[in-house]
């Protein structure tokens, strides 16, 4: 693994570049940008991306950024249903072994 060292010009470019790019995060269900109202993905994010791996970077990911929430809390089940649970054959009849017997 190699370290990039930049510019304190390049890194402000970068540091707008990832800026901007966290503007474009959020869609709406139509696929447009909130933003700027482009389908995804919008000509702001891929430019964004662009400024910043044109400096050997990947963008830096911050959980939240994109605003997105779950709509609905997961459930969770006392135990995951196994799908040998119910294997049968064509015919029908419960396999063996499956821990189906039980």
């Amino acid at each position: 693994m190699s370290t990039i060292y930049l510019a304190s010009t390049a890194m402000e470019e970068v540091e707008r570049a990832q800026a901007e790019l966290e503007r474009h995060l959020t869609v709406r269900p139509t696929g447009e940008c909130v933003t700027c109202g482009q389908v995804e993905p919008c000509s702001g994010r891929q430019e964004a991306g662009t400024t910043i791996i044109k400096y050997g970077l990947l963008p830096r990911r911050r959980p939240g950024a994109s605003g997105v929430r779950r709509t609905s809390p997961t459930t969770v089940s006392a135990a995951p249903i196994s799908w040998f649970a119910s294997a049968t054959d064509g015919d029908g009849h419960e396999l063996t072994g499956t821990g189906s017997e039980a």
